[in-house]
């Protein structure tokens, strides 16, 4: 959440959790059930102990995703601005597996010189319709005007792009025009996967619904 002259408003996160993730829950289970086979030669010794571990190891996985993607998330933000034979020696030094697989991918577009950006990672805040985003990149994908969001999940789902809408209708209360958004994940699979919205004027009105 945000808060612009005193008064507390909603990020665009917090706005879109209010949706039902089914696949969220699918995945807790499996992450559960793998625990408590990962440590079976401790049960029935153990029991409660290893119950304990599973019913909350999807909590710490996430936060240990969350702390990928943030790490991920500023390589690609100082891209930009930072000498990048000392960004990609620091890469090199990364041991994680899926981190260094996330930042493959990275660089693969980033190379490219497809994005030219005129900012990058900061807070936006719309007066008119009170909520409160951070934006990772705004600039031009192809020579088209973007904004664009970068996950290091493992797929692109659909509210990604109610989050664009947002992040796209605050920017041209600030007199951005936007003509497309993207979202481009860094897979920790080490998949690069880009996909583009043209019609997020018509996404706008859901997000704003879910206020």
């Amino acid at each position: 959440n945000g808060q612009e002259e005193g008064k507390i408003v909603y990020g665009v996160t917090s706005i879109i959790g209010i949706l039902g993730k089914p696949a969220l829950v699918n995945w807790a289970t499996r992450l559960a059930v793998d625990k408590i086979r990962e440590r079976s030669s401790d049960i029935p010794e153990k029991l409660e102990e290893v119950l304990k571990e599973a019913k909350y190891e999807h909590y710490k996985v996430s936060k240990e995703a969350q702390e990928l993607g943030t790490r991920v998330h500023a390589i690609a933000d100082r891209w930009f601005s930072e000498d990048k034979l000392g960004l990609v020696q620091e890469m090199l030094l990364v041991k994680r597996e899926e981190e260094r697989n996330s930042l493959s991918a990275m660089l693969e577009i980033l190379k490219t010189g497809r994005l030219e950006r005129k900012e990058g990672e900061r807070k936006i805040y719309s007066r008119k319709n009170e909520y409160a985003v951070t934006v990772d990149f705004i600039g031009l994908l192809d020579g088209i005007p973007s904004v664009i969001d970068y996950k290091t999940s493992s797929a692109i789902y659909p509210e990604y792009f109610l989050q664009g809408a947002a992040y796209a209708g605050a920017l041209e209360e600030e007199g951005f025009s936007v003509s497309q958004t993207a979202v481009i994940r860094f897979g920790k699979d080490k998949k690069l996967e880009i996909q583009i919205d043209k019609e997020w004027r018509q996404k706008l009105p859901v997000f704003l619904a879910l206020k």
